[in-house]
């Protein structure tokens, strides 16, 4: 079994190739695998460990094991992964309701893991999403980085969530109300909340609950 913090070392493997497809397709492993062993889903074979490792650029004792070095030009690799979680990109257009099974987009961020540890969020469960529209409007911007928790994959407290709705992730404040409904509220004033009963609540689908990324990760 690999050791802990396998899936963020793979994720490094990942940013080197530039997109999950472009690693699966060097180390000629299927994409799906890939997502899987993001998540915890079965480990790679010996044969399958080196090719990822090869085709990701990175040591194979490394990224079994966090040992040693990531390659031979980057003897400080290990002390910058302690410090970062490498929080990968996801296309808001392609959010699948099964965490591994999305579409992740090229180019993970880094961001502190105190910064991470002191908001109680935890680098494995974090995704990033950009945001599109003006419906959030002054909370969230277009074009805006939003860091996304999933973890929580439904509505536990009142607040700011990332919802799959037509499609697409879209973010929005949610609201519970004392009948087991739920209101879906846009903080721009040009639009209009809506009411979901509660049959209508059960079928929201959460992809995460939602915080802005600050200046300071």
């Amino acid at each position: 079994m690999m050791t802990n913090g396998f899936a963020e070392r793979l994720r490094v493997a990942i940013s080197n190739a530039g997109t999950i497809q472009k690693l699966a397709e060097r180390a000629e492993v299927a994409p799906r695998t890939i997502s899987g062993y993001l998540v915890g889903k079965g480990d790679p074979s010996r044969v399958r460990l080196v090719a990822l490792a090869h085709a990701g650029q990175v040591s194979v004792e490394w990224l079994a094991t966090g040992r040693g070095v990531l390659d031979s030009h980057d003897s400080n690799a290990n002390d910058t992964l302690r410090s970062f979680a490498i929080i990968p990109q996801l296309d808001p257009d392609a959010v699948s309701d099964e965490l591994g099974e999305e579409i992740v987009r090229a180019g993970p961020i880094a961001i502190r893991r105190d910064w991470l540890e002191a908001r109680g969020l935890c680098g494995q469960d974090m995704r990033l999403i950009t945001a599109h529209g003006d419906s959030m409007q002054p909370t969230i911007s277009d074009g805006d980085l939003v860091l996304i928790d999933t973890s929580v994959r439904e509505l536990r407290n009142d607040g700011l969530y990332a919802i799959k709705a037509y499609g697409r992730a879209r973010f929005r404040r949610l609201q519970q109300d004392i009948r087991g409904g739920v209101w879906v509220i846009s903080d721009a004033p040009h639009y209009e909340d809506e009411h979901l009963g509660p049959a209508e609540a059960d079928e929201l689908r959460i992809v995460g609950r939602a915080t802005r990324i600050s200046r300071d990760v």
